[in-house]
């Protein structure tokens, strides 16, 4: 099994979501596709894949995402994790 690697916006991406106050855990060193962040309010959660701008889902990270029944986004910038993420808040709690 090879090192997991970490795109180069991750930690700009946990960063701007801590500062947002969400709680945020590493998973990038996960395996068969697990996305690299959990991102976390009070009763919610959401599995967040980090992909540079024009990054695509390996075929392990897709296998899981059609799999997994929870949220989950795929965000290339921090600005795209966050209003992901409040929208699907939003939605949510329809």
């Amino acid at each position: 099994m090879r090192a997991a690697k970490k795109d180069a916006n991750h930690n700009e991406i946990a960063a701007h979501l801590r500062s947002k106050n969400w709680c945020v855990e590493d998973c990038h060193r996960q395996s068969d596709g697990f996305p690299d962040l959990i991102a976390g309010r009070p009763g919610w959660c959401c599995l967040v894949e980090v992909k540079p701008k024009d990054g695509k889902l390996t075929p392990k990270e897709q296998k899981f995402a059609e799999r997994w029944l929870g949220p989950r986004i795929v965000a290339r910038s921090p600005e795209e994790a966050e209003r992901q993420l409040e929208d699907l808040i939003r939605t949510w709690r329809r």
